[in-house]
């Protein structure tokens, strides 16, 4: 869904955009204390730097980035070269972005929401005709739990300008202006 609106907003050759994947910046883990908390890698946060550079661009200023510091994680590199200006449409994917505290640099956030059954199907590849609800309760017992405890944690589903049903991706079109599609 964020190529397709990608490649309609370039098509329309109104604004630069640019498609940031920062799942790899962002993550949940455990703790000391047992609490969740973001990870941290080496002595920078990639992911301040990437609300930095937001921020940046939102105040009008124009920011290029052609080569990461040292920290980043390797998968960030298909983000390069990364030009941000005032008139940049940024698209932001990413698993954990509510709890990032990115969400409020962004001016519409969409959920893409998955039931737990087609989610379960799609982790472990099964074809919708030999799917059992087994494989569901094993995957709403532990990482659906967590991320349902995410959802709520986070407040998610509340903070979110749109929740998309995701459960056929396929299904996804951008209307043509003027075609009604």
């Amino acid at each position: 869904m964020a190529l397709a609106l990608k490649s309609r907003l370039e098509a329309a050759g109104d604004s630069l955009v640019e498609l940031l994947d920062v799942q790899s910046l962002v993550s949940e883990n455990p703790a000391s204390d047992g609490s969740k908390k973001l990870e941290q890698r080496g002595s920078i946060d990639p992911l301040e730097m990437v609300k930095n550079w937001i921020t940046r661009a939102r105040a009008g200023e124009a920011v290029l980035v052609e080569e990461l510091p040292a920290g980043f994680p390797a998968e960030f590199d298909a983000n390069l070269p990364l030009y941000l200006g005032a008139e940049s449409i940024v698209i932001v994917i990413g698993g954990m972005l509510f709890r990032s505290g990115l969400p409020d640099l962004l001016d519409v956030t969409v959920l893409l929401e998955v039931s737990d059954q087609e989610t379960t199907r799609r982790i472990y590849e099964i074809d919708e005709t030999e799917f059992d609800e087994a494989f569901t309760e094993q995957y709403v017992s532990h990482d659906g739990r967590a991320y349902a405890e995410y959802l709520t944690r986070n407040q998610v589903r509340e903070l979110a300008t749109a929740r998309v049903n995701a459960d056929r991706p396929g299904v996804f079109r951008i209307r043509d202006e003027g075609r009604g599609q």
